[in-house]
């Protein structure tokens, strides 16, 4: 299992915390999505033989998050 810690400035609230949550959690590979608006972090816990860094990330920009 990898894990991935991204920096989303873009995050205001749980709600959008959630909204990430939701739509990684299901694409295959995903196991775990946890986030803090205060901190403006997201950890992803994956499987990297069935998703990659970088469709990870290309999932929260196409949801009009930044990620840096």
């Amino acid at each position: 299992m990898e894990k991935l810690i991204l920096k989303v400035p873009t995050i205001k609230c749980e709600g959008g915390v959630q909204n990430i949550q939701r739509v990684l959690t299901q694409r295959k590979g995903i196991a775990q999505v946890e986030g803090n608006p205060d901190t403006k972090d997201v950890m992803v816990a994956y499987l990297r033989e069935e998703i990659g860094d970088e469709e990870i990330r290309e999932a929260i920009l196409q949801m009009g998050h930044q990620i840096g």
